[in-house]
């Protein structure tokens, strides 16, 4: 099912060197275009779509925005072991789809870690990373308690075993979110939902890496979230990386759904100081 997207955005299918990308694009608005790019990259359980009411704030601006989902995320006939879904082998399709153009990278919770290993691989064409409710590493305690709870529901129901907790979260009577995130979770590779979870168990923390690196970096969270990753966890993070941290009040773990337009603000604060620094 395709979530309906509002008038100026585009929808692409590209194909990369391990499978196929489905992406949507806003083009920065006529005569405001900065000729920077702002690639977005979702969560575990996220899709493109997440990002679908900051795209147009940060085109206004004249950014051009980009989501994609992952390498055959959705896909029954594309990659079909947990081996090709390690976050190193993500990172290196996200690098594969910025290409040689510097971009600025925008990751919620998974796809922070993501972003953040693509960075790291080519950090020369990284304007800057927006880490959106994403922590160090996913080692700890509540980690472990995750870990074990998808486990077994892999094993037994299947992603469906979501569908009661997510329908909770829609808003009543939202037919249109209920057929997409229904259909969202009935087409899972599941291949790479195990995959993901496999490696975000094993990535280490590489705050002190990316902090060498020297590109300008975002931690944003919501006042509300703890899902993950506790607030200390956070501000630890952001210090150890010299990090601007920003916490939305009213959001939870999702800020560019639940605040578009605060996140968008903080954002391009981001933004502007980084071509500062590029200058």
């Amino acid at each position: 099912m395709i979530l309906p997207l509002p008038e100026g955005f585009e929808r692409h299918l590209l194909r990369l060197r391990r499978g196929t990308v489905e992406a949507i694009r806003h083009p920065a608005a006529a005569g405001r275009d900065r000729g920077e790019t702002v690639v977005m990259v979702p969560g575990h359980f996220g899709s493109k779509e997440d990002f679908r009411l900051v795209m147009p704030l940060l085109a206004a601006a004249g950014y051009d925005c980009w989501a994609y989902d992952y390498t055959d995320q959705f896909s029954a006939t594309g990659l079909d072991s947990y081996n090709d879904y390690t976050l190193e082998l993500l990172a290196a399709d996200l690098v594969e789809l910025v290409g040689e153009r510097p971009v600025h990278y925008l990751g919620h919770c998974m796809g922070g870690l993501v972003a953040r290993r693509a960075v790291l691989d080519r950090p020369a064409l990284a304007r800057s990373l927006s880490l959106v409710c994403c922590g160090p590493h996913m080692h700890g305690l509540r980690h472990r308690a995750m870990w074990v709870k998808l486990d077994g529901m892999l094993a037994t129901t299947g992603l469906m075993g979501m569908w009661p907790t997510v329908q909770r979260l829609l808003p009543e009577g939202d037919e249109l979110a209920a057929g997409f995130w229904r259909n969202k979770l009935e087409t899972m590779n599941h291949a790479y939902v195990q995959g993901t979870a496999d490696s975000m168990r094993l990535t280490p923390d590489l705050t002190g890496e990316l902090a060498a690196s020297g590109v300008p970096v975002l931690v944003l969270y919501g006042s509300r979230d703890r899902r993950l990753w506790s607030h200390e966890a956070y501000h630890e993070m952001a210090v150890r990386l010299g990090a601007t941290e920003v916490v939305l009040p009213g959001a939870a773990h999702s800020p560019v759904v639940e605040r578009p337009e605060a996140t968008v603000m903080t954002l391009l604060s981001l933004l502007e100081t980084a071509r500062e620094v590029c200058r």
